[in-house]
């Protein structure tokens, strides 16, 4: 096996025990949070609660995505990721629309009456604070983890966690302020400020399953940089032909299409494999996973006639 290729998984597995340890980390805080909020009642504390459901539920598809891509090497089964995807959409939607009704009363009988906010325990605030420090800790683990194996995934999510960290201080805050003013008001605006930064991941998580499904590019200068990089492969006995990237989370899964002179050995087409896989990543860390699939020239030649003879319509 070429080196690059045993650096390459070497890394993918390092990511998936790193992933893991951000997961338990994510269970925890949620736990916590969780916990503290079903005793109290805060509504602060339940909104963050629904902010640590998503980001676990995202954290728990990225380490079975590194599960699965350290383990295959072959042929991908993209469907694995869309079933995985549409499981964790539906369940976090059906949190949402929980957390929804409780979120609808709450501003019903904030607009029709005067009432005390929630939150009316100043000490909550230490929940919150644990739940920062366990996000300050998968910050610092991940960012460590980035600059010794060079995964972006690990790059980005801890470019999350900095924004984790910002709504777990003013979750701190708007708690202290709340218990000790007594006003409904600041328990509103932090509710509302966490709140949509959940959302907001929500629909980026929508969006990124809607993409494949309807057949949308991911991202179109990427794949026109590695088809112009794939065609220095084109020789006299290898055609490229149809190039396939598609976009799940952080991540990138490229399918690429080569035809070969059927005298072509076992060895060289092996070795072209492994430089296909490596072109792949050279052009971006974010493409995980390449599934090179081979085909006959001759096979090429019937397609290629198929298409003059009935050309697609567009």
């Amino acid at each position: 096996m070429n080196a690059n290729m045993k650096e390459i998984r070497y890394r993918l597995r390092e990511t998936y025990k790193i992933l893991m340890v951000v997961v338990i980390l994510s269970i925890t805080g949620l736990v916590i949070e969780f916990i503290f909020a079903y005793m109290y009642s805060s509504m602060i504390l339940y909104t963050d609660v629904v902010h640590w459901i998503v980001d676990t539920a995202l954290e728990i598809i990225s380490l079975i995505m590194f599960f699965i891509i350290s383990k295959i090497y072959r042929k991908f089964d993209w469907s694995i990721f869309i079933l995985e995807y549409i499981i964790s959409i539906f369940v976090i939607l059906v949190v949402f629309s929980f957390y929804l009704l409780s979120l609808m009363e709450y501003l019903s009988v904030y607009s029709t009456s005067i009432m005390e906010p929630s939150t009316t325990n100043a000490y909550l605030a230490i929940v919150t604070a644990i739940g920062g420090i366990i996000t300050i800790a998968t910050f610092y683990i991940e960012k460590k983890a980035y600059k010794r194996l060079k995964i972006e995934i690990l790059k980005i999510d801890s470019t999350h966690a900095v924004i984790d960290i910002i709504v777990s201080i003013i979750a701190s805050i708007g708690i202290v302020l709340t218990a000790l003013t007594k006003n409904l008001i600041i328990e509103l605006a932090v509710v509302l400020f966490v709140f949509f930064v959940a959302l907001q991941t929500l629909l980026n998580l929508v969006k990124d399953i809607l993409k494949p499904l309807l057949g949308f590019e991911s991202h179109l200068h990427l794949k026109i940089e590695l088809v112009s990089r794939l065609n220095r492969i084109v020789s006299d006995k290898v055609v490229l032909g149809n190039v396939e990237l598609k976009k799940i989370g952080s991540i990138y899964i490229a399918k690429v299409e080569i035809y070969l002179d059927p005298r072509i050995t076992i060895g060289e087409a092996h070795k072209l494999r492994e430089t296909v896989n490596i072109i792949c990543r050279e052009v971006s860390e974010l493409i995980y996973h390449v599934d090179v699939v081979f085909y006959p020239k001759k096979r090429y030649r019937k397609v290629k006639k198929f298409e003059k003879q009935y050309p697609r319509k567009y």
